[in-house]
């Protein structure tokens, strides 16, 4: 059976940096105490001890506002916690193995950096797509070619065009400032980390994001 999404996608989801100066406690805090809904614990070479410490904390910050808890890569970790979905990589599980053990109450993003990524999603028992990246970024490893305002535009029009089309949310390098052209693309919504993770003011960021969305009907 073809699996079909119910699960609303937040529009501004926030990704968590750990090589922030700025702890990811107090990065999580600061996004939802300004009204942020969605956080994407991500973390690295760190211990199934540490990384299990830290997500219980960012869960619990989540339940307190009301916001979806989502956990990068680790749908073991996602299990324990019994966290809200996973945002799954291409080089991590599956999509349809994650859902065999997450059962469909649970949320999967899956990561496309092409056509060819997109056409595979479609096929996959997944909620949204992070699509990227826009730009250069230092946050993530082994970055995928820079797609630009052309690329999110070309996948946004093909995407709308399919039968049952999934939700994408770009990612990579954006700024405040791009949520006018990003929503003018035709995409779903917009991930940021840097932008958030390593500002002292990361709730003024976050009302500037939340206010520029709602500006922005296209998104």
């Amino acid at each position: 059976m073809t699996y079909k999404s119910t699960h609303p996608i937040d529009k501004l989801h926030f990704i968590t940096n750990q090589w922030s100066t700025i702890p990811i406690k107090n990065q999580v805090a600061s996004f939802l105490s300004a009204g942020g809904k969605w956080v994407q614990l991500r973390l690295k070479d760190l211990t199934d001890t540490e990384i299990n410490d830290i997500a219980i904390m960012v869960q619990d910050l989540c339940k307190t506002h009301g916001a979806t808890f989502i956990i990068n890569d680790r749908v073991d970790l996602a299990l324990q916690t019994n966290a809200d979905g996973v945002h799954l990589g291409k080089e991590d599980l599956s999509p349809t193995e994650a859902r065999k053990l997450l059962g469909n109450g649970k949320i999967i993003g899956t990561t496309a950096n092409s056509r060819g990524d997109l056409e595979r999603a479609l096929s996959l028992p997944v909620d949204y797509i992070g699509l990227g990246p826009y730009r250069f970024t230092t946050t993530k490893q082994k970055l995928a070619a820079p797609m630009g305002h052309d690329g999110f535009s070309q996948h946004a029009k093909w995407m709308q065009q399919q039968v049952n089309p999934l939700p994408m949310v770009g990612i990579g390098g954006i700024r405040p400032d791009d949520i006018g052209v990003i929503c003018a693309s035709g995409l779903h919504g917009v991930a940021l980390s840097s932008c958030i993770s390593h500002a002292q003011n990361g709730a003024d960021i976050t009302q500037q994001l939340i206010q520029a969305l709602k500006n922005n009907s296209t998104c």
